[in-house]
C-alpha cells in the first residue's frame, strides 16, 4: 500500500433535482477490481449552490470547486475524444479550465494506484464513475448528465494536478468539388428511397452518427457492433440441418400430446418445441458475418478475410458485453475494426460499386 499514489477522479454533472447546497457527502469504501491490480477507493459527492429560478438555465459560475477542462478546444475541430488536424497545420492548444456552475454537482473517486496511471485503469475509473451517475439517476430520478469530461487528480502535498486526456489525431483534410457532392446526393437518394433495406439502413446510419459525438470507446464500440446487427437479414440454416430440425419437432410433437396442457411437462416441451423452431434460423453472429459474405466486388480470400474480422468483432462484443471487460489496448482495436466494416457495408448500401472510391 505505501507505494500507491492518491488520486480523486472527478465527474462533474448538472442537475434536475433540488439537491443540498455546499455539501459534501462520503460514500462508502470499497474497491474496484482490475485485472492490473485491486483499487481501494472511495466515493464523495460535492455540491454547489442551487440555480435561481430566474436564471435557471444560465451556466453561473461559483468560483467554487476544483478547476476542471471544459471538455472545449476553442478552434479545433474535435470528434469522438480527438482532436483533428491537418498534416501542414501547426495548432496552438487552449485548454479552458472552469470552477463548478450553479446546479452543478462533482462525483469524485477517490482511489490509490500507481504513481502512472494506465489507460486500462483510467477506463475502469471512467466506467466506474458512469455507473455512479446511472445510479443516482436510477434511484433518485434525476437526470445527472456530465457537463466535462472525466478528469483525473493526482494528490500531493501542494494540493493537486489535474491530468486531463486529449488526443490529436492527424488527417488529411479533402477538398470536395460540387460533382462530388452531387454523386453523394445521388447515392443518398438511391438508399433511402423506397428500398426493402431502407427501414434497417436508416437504424444502421443513425448509431454510425451517434458515434461520432461520443467520448467512451466503450459505447462507440456497441454502438457500431449494433449498426452492423440492424443490417443483419434473418437466414436460414443449411437444408439438412433443417430437416434434422423438422424430423425432431415431429418427435416433439407426439410427445407433447401424452401430456396434460398447462402442466408443467407439457409447458417444458412446449417451450422446447418453439425454441427449435427459432433454432431453424441462423444465429444473429452468423447473420453478420453472412453480410461479408455478400459483398459485392470482393475476392474469394477478400470475402473470408472481412467475414473472420467480423466475427472476430462480434465476439469482442459478446465478451464486452457479457463479461463486462473488455484489455483496454483489444477494446482500441476493436473499435476502429468495427469502424472500417461499418462504413464498408454502408458504402455497398449506398453506392454503386464504381462511386465508392475515396476523393
Amino acid at each position: 500500500m505505501s507505494n500507491r499514489t492518491e488520486h480523486v477522479a472527478i465527474l462533474r454533472c448538472q442537475t434536475w433535482n433540488v439537491w443540498p447546497e455546499m455539501t459534501s457527502i462520503k460514500g462508502p469504501k470499497f474497491s474496484i477490481q482490475h485485472d492490473e491490480e485491486c483499487l481501494p477507493a472511495r466515493l464523495a459527492i460535492l455540491s454547489y449552490p442551487n440555480r435561481k429560478p430566474v436564471e435557471a438555465y444560465k451556466d453561473k459560475d461559483t468560483k467554487l470547486g476544483p478547476l476542471v477542462w471544459t471538455g472545449a478546444v476553442p478552434g479545433l475541430y474535435v470528434v469522438r475524444d480527438a482532436i483533428l488536424k491537418d498534416p501542414a497545420e501547426v495548432i496552438q492548444l487552449t485548454i479552458p479550465f472552469r470552477h463548478g456552475h450553479q446546479g452543478e454537482i462533482d462525483l469524485c473517486l477517490h482511489f490509490r494506484s500507481g504513481d502512472e496511471l494506465s489507460p486500462a485503469i483510467v477506463d475502469v475509473v471512467r466506467s466506474t464513475l458512469s455507473s455512479v451517475a446511472a445510479l443516482i439517476n436510477l434511484r433518485l430520478h434525476d437526470y445527472l448528465t456530465p457537463t466535462a469530461p472525466l478528469q483525473i487528480r493526482k494528490v500531493t502535498t501542494e494540493g493537486g494536478q489535474i491530468g486531463s486526456e486529449l488526443q490529436v489525431s492527424v488527417l488529411e483534410r479533402k477538398t470536395l468539388s460540387t460533382a462530388n457532392i452531387e454523386a453523394c446526393f445521388s447515392g443518398i437518394g438511391n438508399a433511402l428511397s423506397g428500398q426493402a433495406t431502407s427501414a434497417k439502413l436508416t437504424v444502421a446510419l443513425e448509431l454510425y452518427a451517434a458515434h461520432f459525438v461520443e467520448r467512451q470507446v466503450r459505447v462507440r464500440f456497441l454502438l457500431l457492433v449494433m449498426a452492423m446487427e440492424s443490417l443483419a437479414k434473418g437466414t436460414s440454416k443449411h437444408d439438412v440441418a433443417v430437416a434434422l430440425l423438422k424430423k425432431w419437432e415431429q418427435e416433439l410433437k407426439s410427445e407433447i400430446g401424452k401430456f396434460e396442457k398447462e402442466g408443467e411437462a407439457y409447458l417444458s416441451l412446449d417451450a422446447l418445441f418453439r425454441e427449435m423452431q427459432f433454432r431453424a434460423t441462423d444465429s444473429i453472429r452468423s447473420q453478420v458475418r453472412k453480410l461479408f459474405r455478400e459483398l459485392p466486388g470482393l475476392s474469394e480470400d477478400e470475402s473470408r478475410d472481412y467475414q473472420k474480422r467480423a466475427l472476430r468483432v462480434y465476439d469482442a462484443r459478446s465478451v464486452l458485453v457479457h463479461d463486462g471487460f473488455l484489455p483496454a489496448a483489444d477494446l482500441l482495436f476493436c473499435e476502429n475494426e468495427s469502424r472500417v466494416l461499418v462504413e464498408r457495408l454502408l458504402l455497398a448500401l449506398i453506392s454503386p460499386p464504381q462511386s465508392t472510391e475515396e476523393y
